[in-house]
């Protein structure tokens, strides 16, 4: 079928076949006023049942008139729908600083290039803090309850911090836990 001929393609039906599948509704036979109806399912469905007995070119069309009804179709759905049900409560419970660490941590995995590095040290170093935080925490309920020497409050305090430090600082704690180990030995045991 050439194009500009008087003859009805596909693309020419399409053209008028949205628009007076829109205009139908329910109850009535034709209005002027567009209606986007309850049943527009049913109009996609419509489509998807007679594109096979269509061409190749025809069928490409249909495709796109198939596009437009779901187009339409969540218009309708941000248009009429009550979201309460998708909701999630849990972000009622978390503290503030929880839910930008959780945000966070849930964009990190859809991130790329150093926007995504930034974002897991971020989250990183915020879990270490915690961490570091809640040793010390102990720390100092430990040293609060039990009989303990200076060196072993020093000892219990260096391993406390260690989630914070460097690999340098780490490094350096360590070697001055054996140094700490070897003091506390009894010179017996030499």
């Amino acid at each position: 079928m050439r194009q500009g001929s008087g003859e009805f393609n596909i693309e020419n039906i399409a053209i008028l076949a949205v628009p007076l599948l829109l205009m139908l509704s329910s109850q009535k036979v034709l209005s002027l006023n567009i209606n986007l109806g309850d049943n527009i399912d049913n109009k996609k469905e419509l489509i998807q049942n007679i594109k096979p007995y269509f061409s190749f070119e025809e069928q490409s069309t249909l495709n796109k008139v198939e596009d437009i009804i779901d187009i339409i179709s969540k218009f309708k759905k941000i248009k009429f729908s009550n979201y309460d049900n998708d909701i999630l409560s849990l972000s009622n419970s978390l503290p503030d600083g929880e839910k930008r660490e959780k945000i966070l941590e849930e964009m990190s995995k859809h991130l790329e290039g150093k926007g995504k590095v930034v974002a897991e040290n971020l989250v990183e170093t915020s879990k270490r803090f915690k961490e570091a935080k809640n040793n010390l925490d102990k720390h100092k309920t430990t040293i609060s309850t039990q009989y303990m020497n200076k060196l072993d409050k020093i000892l219990n305090l260096f391993n406390s911090i260690e989630p914070i430090m460097h690999t340098k600082g780490r490094q350096r704690i360590k070697k001055i836990e054996k140094v700490l180990e070897i003091i506390k030995t009894p010179e017996d045991e030499f």
